[in-house]
């Protein structure tokens, strides 16, 4: 994604947008009740980074490096 965002020379605000259109079913309903969440504490997601953490803590199971690294090794 960021390769895509340079790539059409995106600001933030228009990232965080984007991929907000772009979420599925059950990614989006967790993504509207976190930006409300920060909303309501004053701290709007604006950022590209932030968006993509929280997505990602979400989403990514915590041993996926771990897991890719492993594959890495076993490549023959």
């Amino acid at each position: 994604m960021n390769f895509y965002f340079w790539w059409y020379r995106m600001n933030d605000d228009l990232c965080v947008e984007y991929v907000e259109m772009r979420l599925g079913e059950q990614a989006k309903i967790f993504w509207e009740n976190e930006s409300y969440a920060a909303h309501r504490r004053g701290q709007p997601i604006t950022s590209w980074v932030d968006m993509a953490s929280r997505l990602r803590n979400k989403y990514v199971p915590r041993q996926y490096e771990l897991m890719l690294f492993l594959s890495w090794l076993d490549l023959r």
